[in-house]
C-alpha cells in the first residue's frame, strides 16, 4: 500500500512539473511606437475554440514602448488597435519573444480623431515568418502564366507542414474568397488538411462563403440573375440579355482598381458594339451620388444598376461578394463561362461567338 501511495503521488509530481514545464510558454511582445501616441493599447485575439475575438489585454504606451505577456492554445490570428476610433494592425499571436516596430499617425481633431496604428516591422514570430515567406513567393511568381498552379501547390504545402497555424486558414480564406486561383475541388482538398479548431472565426466563415461561392458559381452553371434599378429609376433584369455574351462587373466609385479598369471596358463595349456583347455594371454604392458622379466621369454608357446597401445587401450576399472588383463572363444561354476575365479572354471569346 505504502509502494502504491509512492507511486500515486510520483505520477502527480511527474504529471505537475510537465503542466507547470506546459505553463511555461507564453508570449511576450515588446512593440515600439512612433508618433507621439501615449494612450491605451489594446491587444484581441480568439481563444482557443472560441467563436469571437475580445479584447485580451491592454497597455499604455509610455515613452513610445509597450508589452503584451501571455500564452494562447496555439498559433492564432489576433490584432491591435489603439483608443477608439481607430484602425486594426494584424497580428499573428503566438507562444514565442515578438518585437515590434509600428508607427502612430490619426485624422481629424477631438471627438472625430480617428487614429490609426501601421505595423513597420514584426521579428520572432513564426507565422509571420511564414506569411513574408509566401508574400516573397507571391511577387515573385505572380506574372508568370502558370501562377495559379503554383499559388495551389504553395497553400498546399503550408496547410500539410504548418496545418495548426492560423495563417494556414488565412490563406485559404483569401484564395477562395478574394481571388479565383483554386477550384472547388482543391480547395476542399486543402481545407480537409487543416485543423480548423486553430483558425480565427472570421477566417473559418469566409473559408465557408468561398466554397459556397465557388459551388454555385463555377463554370458551366446558370448565373443567378439579378434585379436592381438603373440611374432612372427603371428595372433591369439581367435574365434580358439572354442570346448575347455579358460581362457582369460589380464596382463602387470609392474603388480605385474598379474604376481603372473603365477605360478598358469602354474601349472593349466601343468596338465590339455590333458583336452581341453588353456589359452590366453592378455598383456596392451607399450613396447613389456618388456612384451617378463616378459613372459620368468614367463615360459608362453601358447598362448601369446599383444596390445602395452595399456589402450588407442582397446583391452581395446572393453572390458571396467580401471584396471588388469581382466579374462573370456570361455566355448567351446564361451559363458562366469564367469569373474575372481578362480583357483579353473577353476578346477571344467574342471573336471565337462565345
Amino acid at each position: 500500500m505504502k509502494n502504491a501511495a509512492i507511486l500515486i503521488v510520483s505520477i502527480f509530481l511527474l504529471t505537475a512539473c510537465r503542466t507547470e514545464q506546459k505553463n511555461k510558454k507564453q508570449f511576450v511582445i515588446s512593440g515600439e511606437l512612433s508618433g507621439g501616441y501615449d494612450d491605451y493599447i489594446y491587444l484581441n485575439y480568439p481563444q482557443f475554440l472560441d467563436s469571437s475575438y475580445k479584447v485580451i489585454d491592454s497597455v499604455k504606451v509610455i515613452d513610445g514602448k509597450f508589452k503584451f505577456t501571455g500564452a494562447t492554445h496555439s498559433p492564432v490570428e489576433g490584432w491591435l488597435n489603439l483608443r477608439p476610433s481607430s484602425n486594426i494592425a494584424w497580428l499573428q499571436v503566438e507562444n514565442s519573444k515578438i518585437d515590434i516596430k509600428a508607427i502612430y499617425s490619426f485624422q481629424g481633431s477631438g471627438e472625430d480623431i480617428y487614429r490609426m496604428i501601421n505595423l513597420e516591422q514584426v521579428n520572432g514570430s513564426k507565422s509571420d515568418s511564414i506569411q513574408k515567406d509566401y508574400q516573397t513567393f507571391f511577387k515573385t511568381n505572380k506574372d508568370k502564366d502558370s501562377f495559379d498552379s503554383l499559388v495551389k501547390d504553395k497553400v498546399e504545402h503550408i496547410a500539410q507542414i504548418e496545418n495548426m497555424d492560423a495563417y494556414a486558414g488565412k490563406l485559404l480564406a483569401d484564395n477562395v474568397v478574394f481571388s479565383d486561383r483554386l477550384n472547388l475541388e482543391d480547395a476542399k482538398h486543402i481545407l480537409q488538411q487543416i485543423d480548423t479548431n486553430y483558425v480565427a472565426p472570421f477566417e473559418r466563415e469566409l473559408i465557408r462563403s468561398g466554397l459556397k461561392r465557388l459551388e454555385r458559381f463555377r463554370g458551366g452553371k446558370q448565373i443567378l440573375d439579378l434585379v436592381l434599378n438603373d440611374k432612372n429609376s427603371n428595372t433591369i433584369n439581367s435574365a434580358d440579355f439572354r442570346g448575347k455574351l455579358l460581362l457582369i462587373d460589380f464596382w463602387a466609385s470609392w474603388c480605385g482598381p474598379c474604376r481603372v479598369k473603365h477605360p478598358e471596358y469602354l474601349k472593349l463595349y466601343n468596338d465590339y458594339s455590333d458583336s452581341d456583347f453588353e456589359i452590366l455594371s453592378v455598383s456596392l454604392d451607399e450613396d447613389s451620388n456618388d456612384w451617378l458622379k463616378a459613372m459620368e466621369k468614367d463615360e459608362i454608357t453601358w447598362a448601369s444598376v446599383i444596390d445602395i446597401d452595399g456589402f450588407e445587401g442582397k446583391t452581395a450576399k446572393d453572390y458571396f461578394l467580401y471584396a471588388i472588383p469581382y466579374s462573370y463572363l456570361v455566355d448567351k444561354n446564361g451559363n458562366i463561362l469564367m469569373p474575372n476575365p481578362t480583357v483579353e479572354d473577353i476578346k477571344s471569346r467574342i471573336e471565337k461567338r462565345y
